[in-house]
């Protein structure tokens, strides 16, 4: 136990030496003013214009006590009117006049209702976590009910946060969730997604270390190995997702063997934390409402895993012993009917990059214009023109940078494999991404011939 503690004590003292290199960071400024921004968003219904159960989770995971405070009743408010905004979609989902869920989806608001000490179990009389069981019994990854191990990682978090059962063959896919050389297919936002689960895992029970004891540590050097120089992880959704998975490792003090990850993690996420006060804007923002809420928890160290002292989640009756389950499962459809993609905007001229974001749970078929559509509806400062051309709708304006044709300068899209995309041949009512692509529009000066 000595040399435990002594080694403790020595990551504690590099992680203080890391940090007193750092020039000082007001995180409860800089978290405060993201706060505010992201409560001026709602709307009369307090609620905001999609995602909700997103943004309300972000909270609560950086500030636990969010729901329940009685000094201010609108953040209660926040949350009612969320679940019924949930229930609403289900019945809607049911009629056949809104999409369905998809497990994602659904591992959001039940990550949402854990969080929020709401019984998933037993959500207005519905059984939420037997509904996800059934999409993860029998599924592989990617195929069938999900398309990668961030959703299905977000998935056993869901479970794990409920205090439902979590059975072997969830984590069997975890665990096979790495390639042969440690490294993830969609890069370190799924490490952190997966890396949250297993730390959820073992939170509940340290003997599920016999499984991750030599794959958590190869699954922490694949994500720290994305972290750049300036402390940041490529955008502020990947760092802030890293800055949750890495946190939720620190708060593991009770494992002796991951006593020496400490130091490495403190140290990291003490780096991005600084590179995501850099990040804010003027108005308090992110860019986004989703990437400001999902900063709040990362500025204060917040994790995907729920502390069962903040309160008690009850996991209601057997499995599959809800008589509305029947019901549930027919709206709650397999991610085989969605996609991920990755879309960007780049201002070729002066190498600025506008927008940078993977967005999941696309429905598949869907033409780019309703796409960008959904963007800009989340998302205030994503403003676009469109013009009707022989070749169909094609962007004419993008963030209040519009084409010149006196400088030869026009926005083009491209699209395909991550850094193999190709130049779009027809317009975005007629373009629809495929699974895993890449979808870049660049304003750049077209020379005769390109």
């Amino acid at each position: 136990m000595d040399v435990v503690r002594v080694l403790f004590l020595l990551s504690a003292s590099l992680f203080v030496c890391c940090c007193a290199q750092q020039p000082s960071c007001n995180h409860v400024l800089v978290y405060n003013k993201a706060f505010d921004w992201l409560m001026q968003q709602r709307n009369d219904q307090w609620l905001w214009k999609r995602n909700n159960e997103r943004v309300v989770l972000a909270i609560q995971m950086s500030n636990h006590s969010w729901a329940s405070d009685t000094r201010d009743l609108s953040s209660q408010l926040t949350l009612k009117q969320m679940n019924l905004a949930t229930i609403e979609q289900i019945h809607e989902s049911k009629a056949g006049r809104e999409p369905a869920l998809s497990p994602g989806q659904l591992a959001y608001v039940i990550n949402a209702v854990a969080f929020t000490c709401q019984s998933p179990s037993n959500f207005y009389g519905l059984n939420l976590i037997d509904a996800l069981k059934h999409q993860l019994n029998g599924s592989r990854v990617p195929s069938g009910a999900f398309l990668n191990h961030y959703e299905y990682g977000l998935s056993v978090l869901a479970l794990c946060n409920s205090n439902a059962h979590v059975q072997a063959n969830y984590v069997d896919v975890l665990l096979r969730g790495m390639r042969s050389d440690y490294t993830h297919r969609f890069g370190s936002d799924e490490a952190s997604m997966v890396i949250s689960a297993v730390a959820c895992l073992l939170q509940r029970d340290d003997r599920f270390m016999q499984k991750f004891d030599h794959n958590l540590p190869a699954r922490i050097d694949h994500l720290l190995s994305h972290q750049e120089s300036n402390g940041g992880f490529g955008n502020v959704h990947s760092t802030a997702l890293a800055i949750q998975a890495l946190s939720a490792v620190v708060d593991l003090k009770n494992s002796i063997r991951l006593i020496l990850e400490y130091s490495r993690c403190s140290t990291a996420v003490a780096k991005a934390q600084q590179w995501l006060c850099g990040a804010q804007e003027e108005d308090g923002s992110y860019g986004s409402l989703y990437t400001t809420a999902e900063a709040l928890p990362a500025l204060t160290s917040g994790t995907y895993v729920h502390n069962p002292s903040h309160c008690h989640v009850v996991n209601e009756g057997a499995e599959q012993s809800n008589p509305y389950i029947n019901y549930v499962w027919e709206f709650f459809q397999p991610s085989a009917r969605y996609i991920e993609i990755r879309v960007q905007a780049v201002n070729g001229r002066t190498g600025s990059v506008l927008y940078n974001e993977t967005l999941r749970d696309v429905r598949k078929d869907t033409p780019l214009v309703d796409i960008v559509q959904q963007i800009s509806e989340s998302d205030d400062m994503f403003v676009y023109e469109t013009e009707e051309t022989a070749w169909g709708n094609v962007i004419t304006s993008m963030y209040g940078i519009a084409q010149d044709g006196h400088s030869y300068s026009y926005w083009t899209i491209k699209h395909g494999p991550p850094g193999s995309e190709k130049p779009a041949h027809v317009g975005i009512d007629q373009l629809k991404p495929a699974n895993g692509e890449s979808v870049v529009f660049e304003y750049r000066v077209i020379t005769h011939g390109q």
